[in-house]
């Protein structure tokens, strides 16, 4: 931008001030149609904008019942005893109950060392081999790593390492090494040897203090063995995790159906449904008493998407059965504001009459779930008309920014124009100044000429 002076050279004209306002009320009109243009434009795509985030949300909330069962396939589990073990259920566990005993629990194979004097006590060296069930390995010790800390080591940095952790326990009597298998059961037990007659000596005198052992239960009276403390193929879709052994002690394990899983989904749907209503409604309301429209009222686009949005909660299922093809038949209606409500006394009771049939409602190719999915993209997928709308907007913005530089550039040319030609006159009303002056005193210095005196 041109540098303006504030005054003229010397006759006394305020070009700055002069060229300022000139600037100013060329820019004005311009600059005034930009801001209305992008004011609308940026308030028409916050709105727009919140539109899209209610309908993601219900899509993600119809997603919830596709592709799954989801909360439909809910269990619960319960026991008459605490203690002895927990349980979980997936969707494909029967409702029922079981007698359950545990009579073992599953454990590691521990085996710890005759105490030495302290961790640096030689052992010997040579190979010391660890087997872990059908599996071994072997490490290499030298008169500098036979120590008890060199084997531990030794042990736990062997990449060839099947299954053992080795530590040392420092006790009254002196420090042990402790080998502890990772794996449970009977099959991954922990056996040592030496090639030299100390490490054999030295393996020999590793004593078992947890034999590895297996998982013993009964269900309904029927033996189950098991590796694990957490059995998964016993009773189908039931999860036990085992925590206490007691010979004659039976536990019983119920399972049964989650309906109240089932309807807080739903609740989630309607409430989901419910907030793209109301910020619609926000958005497009008209306030008679002020005369105040909404940003978005009268827009075609806010209407589709709420015409749209009853039209599909108000539709039917096809292939379903008429107890169970629409909505207001599981709970679900509209009030008398445009909203929805569920009522979930008479969705339990669906639920309870035929759980398969309402879960198809929602989540069956042709249900709810799936309408709704197909809605939202319709409007915020990739090319959906909602987004068009919304990319349609911001190059309006990127557009209008680009007009605010041109201006910008336009009105520094402008400026300069001006600054050139008041500078111009000042410089010419400045010589004609001086030139005025200059006569008067030679005319005042004329032989005759009145002196005023």
């Amino acid at each position: 931008m041109a540098t303006i002076t504030s005054a003229g050279l010397g006759s006394g004209l305020d070009v700055s001030s002069l060229v300022s306002q000139l600037v100013a009320a060329e820019r004005a009109p311009a600059e005034n149609r930009l801001n209305r243009i992008q004011s609308l434009a940026s308030a028409q795509l916050s709105s727009l904008g919140t539109i899209s985030g209610v309908l993601s949300s219900l899509r993600s909330s119809a997603q919830g019942f596709i592709g799954s069962t989801g909360a439909f396939g809910a269990r619960t589990t319960s026991v008459s005893a605490t203690g002895f073990f927990s349980a979980s259920a997936s969707a494909t566990a029967q409702a029922g109950a079981y007698s359950i005993e545990v009579k073992a629990l599953a454990t590691a194979s521990k085996l710890a060392s005759a105490p030495q004097l302290d961790a640096e006590t030689l052992i010997g060296d040579g190979d010391l081999t660890l087997t872990v069930g059908a599996d071994s390995f072997t490490v290499n010790l030298t008169t500098t790593t036979g120590t008890l800390e060199g084997i531990r080591d030794a042990i736990n940095d062997a990449t060839d390492n099947t299954g053992v952790t080795a530590t040392l326990v420092t006790a009254d009597d002196g420090v042990r090494l402790v080998l502890t298998g990772r794996e449970t059961g009977a099959a991954n037990a922990v056996s040592v040897s030496g090639s030299t007659p100390a490490l054999s000596a030295f393996a020999t005198g590793m004593t078992t203090t947890t034999p590895a052992a297996d998982a013993e239960i009964e269900v309904d009276g029927f033996a189950v063995t098991r590796d694990k403390n957490n059995i998964t193929d016993v009773i189908e879709g039931v999860t036990l995790n085992l925590s206490k052994a007691e010979i004659g002690t039976l536990t019983t394990l119920t399972v049964a159906r989650d309906d109240n899983a089932a309807v807080t989904q739903v609740q989630g749907l309607v409430t989901a449904v419910n907030l793209v209503f109301s910020t619609i409604k926000s958005a497009t309301k008209y306030d008679a008493e002020t005369k105040k429209a909404s940003i978005l009222t009268g827009d075609a686009m806010a209407r589709s998407v709420q015409t749209q949005l009853r039209s599909t909660l108000t539709g039917s299922i096809s292939g379903a059965s008429a107890e169970f093809d629409m909505l207001n038949d599981l709970g679900i209606t509209f009030q008398a504001d445009g909203t929805l409500k569920l009522d979930a006394t008479v969705l339990r009771e669906k639920l309870a009459d035929d759980p398969a049939a309402v879960q198809r409602a929602f989540s069956g190719t042709d249900g709810f779930a799936n309408k709704l999915v197909t809605l939202a993209d319709g409007f915020i997928g990739s090319s959906g008309s909602l987004s068009g709308r919304t990319s349609a907007l911001n190059e309006r913005l990127a557009d209008i920014s680009d007009q605010r530089e041109a201006l910008d550039v336009r009105m520094n040319a402008i400026e300069s124009r001006y600054l050139k030609q008041f500078t111009a006159l000042d410089t010419l009303i400045s010589q004609l100044q001086s030139t005025s002056s200059f006569l008067t005193s030679q005319l005042a210095n004329l032989p005759g000429a009145y002196s005023g005196q």
